[in-house]
């Protein structure tokens, strides 16, 4: 069975479960994955979040594996988030966003390249 792996310099989907702090949405570009070495499959993700509201978009967080499969990456933050990491997909664009908000991208037979325009990037 092949496993998901998350690759710098690619787009992911990203879905972050908060508990009571509500949930985001986003693509995102990983910077660098960096594995902490400590036997308990944690690693730390540097990632730019494309519709981060504002602020700083380049994150970082420390993450222990819950689980990974085939097709997707499901890790904890602090013992309250959930990130699960995904392909970036257009059937995940639709399912996440409104329709206005992506139509530039569904336009496109590559969604992750639509994410470099400088024109898109930070829109949401």
């Amino acid at each position: 069975m092949t496993v998901f792996s998350l690759t710098p310099g690619v787009w992911f989907a990203m879905d972050r479960l908060a508990g009571g702090q509500g949930s985001d949405s986003s693509p995102v570009k990983i910077l660098s994955i960096s594995p902490l070495k400590t036997g308990r499959g944690q690693l730390v993700v540097e990632y730019y979040h494309a519709f981060y509201p504002e602020g700083v978009r380049e994150k970082s967080t420390q993450l222990t594996v819950l689980t990974r499969g085939a097709d997707s990456l499901v890790g904890i933050e602090d013992g309250s988030r959930i990130y699960i990491f995904q392909p970036l997909t257009r059937m995940w664009l639709e399912s996440s966003f409104v329709r206005e908000e992506i139509s530039l991208l569904l336009r496109s037979d590559d969604p992750a390249a639509c994410l470099e325009m400088e024109h898109f990037v930070g829109v949401r």
